[in-house]
């Protein structure tokens, strides 16, 4: 969130602003439409952002363009790339390869373009002494036609590799311990066994929807483990990482041929994202991240799940309008259904219900959202098979354009940011990567002093942890990435207001504390954890220091102790990462 925050308005945002001053918002004054009903105001404004649209070049404003494989652009990327290869500056590399990836995603399939580019990355790999993968980039390049002259040169790497694998490992000198598979703490609940048996959805008027213990629980804690109903990466992360699976496998990753904007850790990651999500969006990502961006990166994730759904109903909007048209919405519940026989369009039922806060809104918030998904419906019509099957059928047209607003609002207030480590130099920082669908998790209210946190676990799933004892019949709170300890008390209410459309009610935020006020018995846990080599014998003593009895945990602050706690099961069971790569785990 705080990542939002920095960044700058995106080109989408600015021409609308452009026509809300100059169009749509004197359309509302002149027809008195700002008394209208929430429903009755959309009924009014989608055909009127249709009518703007139908007569405003947004094409040729916002550079809109089929995304194509670029010669130019292959070689201008290779030709970066090289200037930061060194083979003494191991500093250097990370960037080399992802210009290399850039080079390969926009070359055309069996170029000497990208031949050149796995030749190339092939290199990275021995400096890496990264062996099998500069065979399997060696492999790539003979495949993609590589040229006679560099044959040789192929050759006497693909003798170096095979010399390479036969000779010990050399020592990153980073360390990770072996650990057990992370696990639930207590017994599972009988029909949702990702959580634990002792939480329950409650509902009042000033919480709404909120999640509770039964029982006591202990700082450290497993409460949950959830794998995500769809995910989507980065836009900075697309050079490293898998689109698919999100491994981390810069040196192996092989271009989507439909687009320059998704890469692929294997074939059959390539074929299960086609098959699952991506031919409906390949055709328009290069578009929707600029005229969208990071900043909206919620909304990307909402269009990532009308893929997945509609793939999901077997590519069939008729079957998927007659589920949604005899869905009650009412009974569907996270909490009470049986994740152990649900099917995988009854786990998508738990996403489409999630919360839009719609009503929420103001006018002109809502108008930008029916002003996107106008666009991205428009050009999913022209540049995807839906264009064709909704031309035949009006129903499905006005079901594709509801789901897509439907679920860029629901992105925006239930996408949930994964974290992973990144090592620089001494330090190791999180970072986030992705943003996920998780319905049991999104069930969790924020506090800017949470009392639980999110671990994201190396196979993609995220855990919950309690980082302070919690009484029983006490609430569960978690952070949207907005906590205390990180962002003043003015900025998190503003961006609380803005992302989630509510105030928040917090003591950090009601007493308007931004300084710190350190407690000695913490200070001195958190300088012997420090000095633990091991998160294996730090994270032992961080839970038994927070569950001592009497502890006092200031309202207003999460404790230096409770963080470290955080960042020690993450040390554990997340992905570290180094330059470009993952830190693999290894035995005592």
């Amino acid at each position: 969130m705080l990542r939002l925050m920095m960044e700058t308005m995106t080109e989408g945002e600015y021409l609308f602003d452009e026509l809300w001053e100059k169009t749509i918002k004197r359309s509302i004054i002149a027809e008195e439409m700002r008394q209208l009903s929430n429903d009755q105001f959309l009924e009014f404004i989608i055909p009127k952002m249709e009518t703007v649209l139908r007569n405003f070049p947004f094409r040729e404003r916002l550079r809109l363009s089929t995304d194509v494989k670029d010669k130019a652009q292959a070689i201008a990327f290779r030709t970066k790339g090289n200037e930061y290869f060194h083979p003494t500056r191991t500093d250097r590399l990370g960037v080399a390869t992802k210009y290399y990836n850039h080079s390969i995603a926009h070359a055309e399939k069996g170029s000497e373009e990208r031949a050149i580019a796995y030749a190339n990355r092939s290199f990275v790999c021995l400096q890496y002494e990264r062996y099998e993968e500069c065979l399997v980039n060696i492999r790539l390049a003979r495949e993609s036609n590589c040229p006679e002259r560099l044959m040789e040169k192929l050759n006497r790497r693909e003798a170096a590799a095979l010399d390479g694998l036969l000779k010990p490992h050399t020592d990153t000198g980073i360390e990770r311990e072996d650990v057990d598979e992370l696990k639930l703490s207590y017994n599972s609940h009988k029909n949702v066994p990702q959580m634990v048996e002792c939480l329950e959805l409650h509902r009042n008027e000033r919480f709404g929807r909120h999640m509770v213990t039964t029982r006591k629980l202990k700082a450290g804690d497993i409460l949950m483990i959830e794998k995500p109903f769809a995910t989507m990466l980065y836009d900075d992360a697309k050079l490293t990482r898998c689109a698919h699976c999100h491994d981390i496998k810069p040196l192996i990753l092989i271009p989507c041929e439909g687009c320059t904007m998704a890469m692929y850790c294997s074939e059959e990651c390539l074929s299960k994202a086609h098959g699952q999500y991506h031919r409906y969006e390949c055709a328009m990502l290069k578009d929707l991240w600029r005229i969208c961006g990071d900043k909206d990166m919620g909304g990307m994730a909402g269009i990532r799940t009308v893929a997945t759904a509609i793939a999901l109903f077997d590519h069939d909007l008729d079957e998927m309008k007659d589920h949604l048209n005899g869905l009650d919405e009412s009974k569907v519940n996270a909490f009470t259904m049986d994740w152990r026989t649900a099917t995988p369009k009854d786990m998508y039922d738990t996403v489409h219900v999630l919360s839009t806060n719609q009503a929420l809104r103001s006018r002109k918030e809502q108008a930008m959202q029916i002003f996107f998904a106008t666009i991205i419906h428009q050009l999913m019509l022209e540049r995807t098979e839906l264009g064709e099957i909704c031309a035949k059928n009006a129903e499905n047209r006005k079901l594709l354009f509801d789901l897509i607003l439907r679920h860029w609002q629901i992105s925006q207030v239930n996408s949930i940011s994964l974290t992973n480590l990144q090592s620089y130099g001494s330090q190791i920082v999180g970072e986030t990567h992705v943003v996920a669908f998780l319905p049991l998790i999104s069930m969790l209210n924020h506090s800017c002093v949470p009392n639980v946190s999110r671990v994201t676990l190396c196979d993609g799933r995220c855990a919950v942890v309690a980082i302070r004892p919690i009484a029983a019949g006490e609430q569960l709170f978690d952070s949207y990435d907005l906590n205390a300890n990180e962002c003043i008390t003015a900025d998190r209410l503003h961006c609380l207001k803005i992302y989630y459309q509510f105030t928040c009610r917090c003591d950090a935020c009601e007493l308007e504390i931004d300084e710190a006020y350190a407690n000695r018995e913490d200070t001195e846990v958190t300088l012997i954890a420090e000095r633990m080599k091991k998160a294996s014998n730090s994270v032992p003593l961080l839970t038994s220091h927070l569950n001592a009895v009497g502890r006092h945990f200031p309202s207003y602050r999460l404790t230096d102790p409770q963080l470290m706690l955080w960042h020690g099961l993450l040390l554990l069971h997340s992905t570290l990462i180094v330059d470009i790569l993952p830190v693999p785990f290894k035995k005592d």
